[in-house]
């Protein structure tokens, strides 16, 4: 995908009804994006999640949208189901890349979070 709304634009109304995908996380975000569950899941656990540089940084655009377009209860019931390590990782892009009033919006996922700080090896592991 990419930064601003262009790509997401060509992705959700062009090639993705015409199933025409860069790469599997591109897909499972695009199913994602319309409601499959299961896409999401395999989105968060997409190779790109850990990638340094544009593609990291395009993960989590693509997360930060998805997020915003889930309920509190939906992204809370994902999160439970999958490990902590990615689990906490999510909470921690949530504050620091959404805005307080969205945040606020996520009570249920923000109570999953542990408060035990990352470890430099479970930085490295996560990135």
């Amino acid at each position: 995908m990419g930064l601003g709304r262009e790509p997401y634009i060509d992705l959700l109304f062009n090639r993705g009804p015409k199933n025409q995908f860069y790469s599997e996380s591109d897909k499972d975000f695009y199913l994602a994006y319309y409601g499959d569950k299961a896409a999401l899941k395999r989105f968060l656990h997409s190779k790109d999640e850990k990638e340094i540089g544009q593609l990291g940084e395009v993960w989590v655009s693509d997360l930060i949208v998805l997020l915003l377009r889930y309920n509190d209860a939906t992204i809370h019931d994902i999160l439970m189901e999958i490990n902590s390590t990615t689990r906490n990782y999510v909470y921690y892009i949530m504050v620091t890349m959404l805005k307080s009033e969205d945040l606020r919006l996520y009570p249920k996922t923000r109570a999953l979070y542990n408060p035990k700080p990352f470890s430099l090896a479970e930085r490295r592991l996560i990135r």
